[in-house]
């Protein structure tokens, strides 16, 4: 399986760059952040606007060795640009949204490293739902490639089985606010 994936990949970015339209109503591209990584589909709107759908796997504690397993998360943004200018044959656009997201994915909790007999997460993993505002920058490069600077905050709830009691807990998805300033950078080619 591990010898099929490149190739996959390179024929997924080959299609991309054989049905070029002219029109360039659509991108597709990579997301990477301290957030996750995932795959960004875009598709321009009427109006000056673009909407954005993103699958991300989560990695909330893998890094720092608290968990083994990535989550699940999806959103949908509109987003409106509010200026444009051009220098160079760079484009630059301003840009804001608001949209919603879901997942299934831990939360946060209090500790930083996993450490022999310690902070690994110990909640289970839950569903969330949230809605989310973002800001950011792309740069478009002759008209092909962009690259898009993006910050995101998410204000919405997260509800897991207690490992505990086995009851069902519900409260504030608190990653979607304490990482709303980790930076997203999303490289995308425009179809």
């Amino acid at each position: 399986m591990r010898r099929k994936s490149p190739i996959v990949l390179s024929m997924i970015i080959l299609l991309c760059f054989c049905f070029r339209a002219e029109a360039q109503d659509y991108s597709f591209g990579l997301y990477s952040s301290l957030k996750g990584i995932g795959a960004v589909f875009e598709h321009s709107r009427p109006g000056n606007c673009f909407n954005c759908y993103s699958a991300i796997m989560d990695i909330y504690g893998m890094p720092t060795g608290r968990s083994n397993m990535p989550g699940a998360h999806f959103s949908f943004s509109h987003n409106v640009i509010y200026r444009e200018s051009e220098r160079n044959g760079v484009i630059y656009r301003l840009y804001w949204g608001t949209g919603g997201s879901m997942g299934f994915l831990h939360d946060f909790e209090k500790g930083l490293f996993a450490s022999p007999g310690g902070t690994v997460l110990r909640r289970n993993y839950g569903f969330m739902a949230a809605l989310d505002g973002n800001y950011g920058c792309k740069f478009i490069f002759r008209d092909e490639l962009s690259i898009d600077l993006r910050f995101t905050g998410e204000f919405g709830f997260h509800m897991r089985r207690d490992e505990i009691h086995g009851n069902t807990d519900l409260a504030c998805y608190l990653n979607g606010l304490f990482r709303a300033f980790h930076p997203q950078l999303i490289i995308s080619y425009l179809f």
